[in-house]
């Protein structure tokens, strides 16, 4: 299997400062969001440009741990960054990088994803195949929860509502 890539974009009706600022100078608060992510913590870039940042994140996404993320790119110009999932992928994960490109159209901003995902080893072998069919849906997924957001200033309901589950789950937990 190897490498693949899977790219997906969507149509945001807010401008493209208010995506971006979403997205990049608010890296560390996807939790705000991000239905598939219920906690994260981290650093938000402290000038334009600035890469020295990471988050991490408890995701709800099967076969993923707690992850650690960084920003290894940034293009203010032309509101380019990718980031590097340094822990947490299943193991047979070589490597994962998001790349997320926005441009203004009529209207608001286009925003392009660019998943790139490396696997390894016989489990990779076996299990790419599976990897590469499901993040089709959890990136549509994250990219319909910001558009949500973006454009009612409020998280997507199944985003509140998996929140409330989550938060259930880690109640009965801590008693």
């Amino acid at each position: 299997m190897g490498k693949f890539n899977i790219k997906r974009d969507i149509n945001i009706k807010a401008p493209i400062e208010k995506v971006w600022d979403i997205s990049y100078n608010k890296f560390s608060e996807v939790d705000r969001w991000l239905t598939a992510v219920p906690k994260s913590t981290g650093t938000n870039p402290k000038m334009a440009e600035d890469t020295n940042c990471e988050r991490q994140c408890t995701p709800n996404v099967k076969g993923f741990g707690k992850t650690q993320e960084a920003l290894e790119f940034v293009d203010e110009k032309k509101k380019t960054l990718r980031y590097r999932i340094l822990k947490g992928t299943p193991g047979f994960v070589k490597s994962a990088t998001n790349t997320w490109t926005l441009s203004e159209i009529a209207g608001g901003t286009k925003i392009q994803m660019n998943t790139e995902m490396e696997v390894k080893g016989l489990l990779g072998f076996l299990m790419g195949g599976v990897l590469k069919g499901q993040m089709p849906k959890v990136l549509d997924e994250a990219l319909e929860d910001l558009k949500h957001y973006a454009e009612h200033d409020q998280p997507h309901p199944r985003k509140l509502k998996a929140a409330e589950k989550w938060a259930k789950k880690n109640l009965k937990k801590a008693a």
